[in-house]
């Protein structure tokens, strides 16, 4: 089984290392927590990440997730800055922040707050997040790969 595994790994090239940690990250920056696996397994699928590819985009989805739950609040507030709902970034931040402590005193009551909230957040991410996340991540992580996987490796570059 170990080898299965071990040689599934071993044929990841330097660049679909690149993609699989890019589809990670932007994908697991989903604005809304507990939906980001399925979303990074849909954006693996559509660059077409061989299976390893996928586990390894898996295993950077998990690792930030207490961005995307961080990020939440920013991302609809960008939101709301780009489609000019809000002129004062700071201010709807502390909003959406006062807003998610009314969570713990009534949780059913402040649900619909936060349909529009994720609604915004996802806007933003769709907009923003995907293509620039692709744009500058990709090329980053290209060009910091080309220098740390030395020329005698395993990892096949392209």
């Amino acid at each position: 089984m170990f080898t299965k595994v071990k040689e599934a790994f071993s044929s990841l090239t330097a660049s679909q290392i690149v993609l699989s940690i890019t589809v990670g990250v932007v994908c697991g920056l989903f604005p809304v927590p507990g939906i980001t696996t399925p979303v990074v397994a849909l954006g693996g699928k559509l660059v077409g990440l061989p299976p390893a590819g996928h586990i390894v985009s898996q295993a950077i989805n998990f690792a930030i997730t207490p961005l995307c739950i961080f990020g939440v609040p920013y991302l609809a507030c960008a939101s709301n800055l780009v489609f000019g709902t809000t002129s004062d970034f700071g201010e709807c931040t502390l909003g959406v922040i006062e807003s998610l402590k009314e969570v713990l005193v009534d949780p059913f009551n402040t649900i619909p707050k936060f349909g529009s909230l994720f609604l915004q957040a996802i806007m933003f991410w769709t907009l923003a997040l995907i293509p620039f996340g692709f744009i500058l991540l990709y090329p980053l992580l290209s060009f910091v790969v080309s220098f740390i996987v030395p020329s005698n490796s395993n990892i096949k570059k392209e």
